[in-house]
Parts: C-alpha cells; structure tokens; sequence
C-alpha cells in the first residue's frame, strides 16, 4: 500500500460515529486513557486510511501516558511511533489539524530527549476543522 495515495473523504464514516468525538474530548481533556481506549476501539472497526490516523492518536495518546506517569523511554518510544504514523496525514485529514498535533507532539519528544523542563512544554489537543463541527 502507497501512503501516499491514500486520500480521505469528508464522509466518512467516523463523523457519524459519536465515539470519535468522544475520544477527541477525552484526548484534549488529558484524559490519555479513556482516550486510547475509545480510539482503540474505532480502530478495531475502521479501515485505511482511517485506520492508520486513528492508530496515530493511539500511540501519541500513550506516549503521553508514559510522560504523566514519568517513565521517558516509553514516552519517547510511543511518540516516535505516532510521530512515523501520521507523517503522511500531516495536512488535515479527517478535518482535523494533524500538523498541529505533530508538531507539538515532535517539541515535546525533543525536549523529553534534551533533558528540559518538561513542566513547560505545550500538551497537544486534536484540533477540528469549523467544516468538521458543523457536520456534528
């Protein structure tokens, strides 16, 4: 499969599905769990590329998981993966603002591998599109 041809739809299934946005709520109260939890659970059901944007989530929500309970080498190693997962979906599929959560997520990883502070880095939220919301 080329990820690079993989292209999305605005009707898709996933906005009709009150677990969706359920997760993102969850992910942008911090609620790192819960929110894994919901996604993985979208995962089992969806298909690609949809699939592999939701697997994203998942590990970045792990990642962050492993960063509040203070163990670095899990947050580095699931943050690594969410960050190769999404590399692709950069650019606003699913009508969320990927590039947004990549990127904040990529600063958090690199000040996790430089010793700083991690007290002052900006957590991530899944960002959505005004076209997305009005669907809802």
């Amino acid at each position: 499969m080329n990820l690079l041809s993989l292209s999305l739809s605005s009707s898709s299934e996933l906005y009709r599905d009150p677990r969706f946005f359920n997760g993102i709520e969850l992910f942008n109260k911090r609620e790192w769990y819960s929110s894994h939890d919901i996604f993985e659970s979208l995962w089992m059901e969806v298909a690609d590329p949809e699939k592999i944007i939701i697997q994203g989530f998942l590990q970045i929500a792990v990642g962050y998981l492993h960063l509040e309970r203070n163990n670095l080498n899990g947050a580095i190693v699931t943050m690594s993966e969410g960050l190769m997962t999404l590399e692709f979906f950069r650019f606003n599929p699913l009508g969320i603002n990927i590039d947004y959560l990549y990127n904040t997520t990529l600063s958090t990883l690199i000040s996790i591998q430089d010793g700083q502070n991690l007290g002052t880095v900006e957590l991530p939220s899944l960002r959505i599109c005004p076209e997305i919301k009005k669907l809802t």
